[in-house]
């Protein structure tokens, strides 16, 4: 039986878009946890940043 890195790295593998990937890891890792401010600063920094590299599209309507 592989191991759950080995598990994680074949199932992004398989990924052809960003919602895929983000689907890979909700399910291979817990993050509910809070951040802590500078955490929050960096994340949302690199978020912004995946977004550029890419190049996503807004949304004409969001989703609630």
């Amino acid at each position: 039986m592989m191991n759950a890195d080995k598990q994680f790295n074949e199932a992004l593998k398989t990924c052809n878009n960003m919602d895929q990937v983000l689907d890979v890891v909700q399910k291979f890792y817990a993050l509910d946890r809070p951040f802590g401010i500078a955490t929050k600063i960096i994340v949302i920094a690199g978020v912004k940043k995946i977004l550029d590299v890419v190049k996503a599209e807004p949304r004409t309507t969001i989703i609630k």
